[in-house]
């Protein structure tokens, strides 16, 4: 008798130091209660959240019968972890409640929480693992905390709704595929603890605009902003040759800002910064030959008409130094203003000046003449003065002379060169009889009503050598010589 109650003694003292339950499971299986009346799930203890993910399904944690009817969480302080699978498709979950003592979020623990629009992660929480907040398709924003590491494997991948993502101080990873597929998610600014852009981290993101990376990125892994074709600029504080050594992802047609944040100039959220300075409103600005108007609340219009007086053109003038002069003028939907310059449509411009009539003009090596109401004339015979010619020259710097010509279908005068027909011509010039010319490194010989001999002798004198002289420099004799049947000089 006396050995048996020693026995339960002994059991009694075991029993009042050591918890009943290990840590594995004492703050899940045994401490949780559901309330179906107001739906929420509370979990309470001292320790890890039990795994509730096996090798072939995800469906084992004791509450996993309640999941249509689970509409929030209340996870009590003391937890230290939220479980692989947890709440692995609570498809009615909209909220979450995650103590400070909660230092990581396993597997999949949010996969498939369709309703979710909002998680508090506390700063304490080091790792935020693969799948964990998958297919959150309500989750519209997100913070991650500095003590956060790695964002793992497809974190937020499939979040479709999510918008705004703030990514604090700390995290040094984005690994493969982490906001892979959120095509609503318009802005990314990565933090400078960040060192790795994992492949397809932010693949077929197919609303981001921008993202802004900085230099401490040292791999940009293939892929990683493939599809995201309304990206339009990447704001890195690397150089171009820094990149060039990272970067490993094809970024489409975005434009690539080097060395932002070190005095920047530029746009950024259809904003103009300079050294770093947004600008005020209602002034033209220049960035990089381009020119924007800031509109209401300091942003860039686009698409549309601005009237730019005086004092909004800011003393700009075109890159040639031409004065920008007052009017209204169109910006695209980059926001950049339209530039007329040479042909467009019937008229010539130059620095969005419509050209006077009655006046020869040059653009991309041809000459057109304006006409009655500033339009082009086409197909036609024209007459040039010298005040029309406007002081022009031909390509070679030869002056161009009064006279008649001819403009095409599309207003381009017709420049005769070389051998027209049985004669030969220079700048539209019809040379003259009785002279030997070279054409392409042959010679011609102009005789009667200033047409090519062919087929016969002809004698050139000294005079009607012209002074020109074979491939090699050597001078033609005076003598007589052979032109074949193309007007071409027999040279033996």
């Amino acid at each position: 008798m006396k050995k048996l109650f020693s026995i339960l003694l002994s059991l009694i003292l075991v029993f009042s130091v050591v918890p009943i339950f290990s840590l594995d499971s004492f703050a899940t299986d045994d401490h949780w209660s559901f309330d179906a009346e107001t739906g929420v799930l509370t979990i309470w203890g001292n320790g890890k959240m039990n795994n509730y993910q096996t090798q072939y399904d995800k469906e084992h944690s004791p509450w996993y019968s309640f999941r249509d009817n689970i509409i929030s969480v209340v996870i009590e302080s003391g937890v230290l972890s939220i479980g692989d699978a947890a709440f692995y498709k609570c498809s009615n979950l909209k909220s979450v409640s995650i103590p400070d003592s909660v230092k990581s979020i396993g597997s999949s623990s949010f996969e498939g929480c369709s309703s979710l629009a909002s998680v508090t992660i506390p700063n304490g929480v080091e790792e935020i693992d693969s799948y964990a907040f998958r297919g959150c398709s309500s989750l519209e924003n997100v913070v991650i905390p500095g003590s956060v590491t790695m964002i793992n494997h497809q974190s937020f991948g499939s979040c479709t709704n999510l918008t705004n993502i703030t990514i604090s101080e700390g995290v040094t990873t984005i690994a493969t595929a982490a906001f892979l597929y959120c095509s609503s998610l318009t802005n990314v600014t990565l933090p400078d603890s960040v060192t790795y852009i994992g492949a397809m981290s932010f693949m077929e993101c197919t609303s981001l605009v921008s993202v802004t990376i900085p230099d401490s990125v040292t791999q940009i892994m293939s892929r990683a902003f493939e599809y995201c074709n309304a990206l339009t600029d990447i704001y890195y504080a690397g150089s171009q040759e820094q990149w060039n050594q990272i970067n490993g992802s094809t970024v489409g047609n975005a434009t690539i800002h080097y060395n932002y944040g070190k005095g920047f100039t530029g746009i950024k959220d259809n904003h103009f910064y300079k050294n770093d300075v947004m600008q005020k409103a209602y002034r033209l600005v220049e960035f990089e030959g381009d020119f924007y108007f800031i509109g209401d609340r300091h942003e860039i219009i686009k698409d549309r008409k601005a009237y730019l007086s005086e004092e909004r053109i800011n003393g700009l003038t075109y890159a040639d130094g031409t004065p920008i002069e007052v009017g209204s003028y169109e910006f695209d939907e980059n926001g950049k203003m339209v530039i007329l310059n040479g042909v467009v449509g019937n008229y010539v411009y130059k620095n969005n000046t419509k050209l006077k009539a009655y006046q020869l003009v040059e653009v991309d090596g041809d000459f057109y003449f304006i006409g009655d109401r500033h339009e082009i004339v086409k197909n036609k015979r024209i007459y040039l003065n010298e005040e029309r010619i406007n002081g022009l020259t031909y390509a070679d710097g030869t002056p161009i002379t009064v006279g008649h010509y001819n403009v095409d279908a599309d207003g381009k005068m017709i420049m005769l060169e070389g051998i027209i027909g049985n004669k030969v011509y220079k700048n539209n010039t019809l040379l003259k009889a009785y002279q030997l010319v070279e054409v392409d490194g042959d010679f011609y010989f102009i005789g009667d009503r200033h047409e090519i001999i062919k087929g016969r002798k002809a004698y050139l004198s000294e005079e009607r050598i012209n002074g020109l002289t074979y491939a090699d420099g050597t001078p033609i004799a005076v003598g007589s010589y052979e032109f074949d049947e193309n007007g071409k000089m027999i040279i033996e």
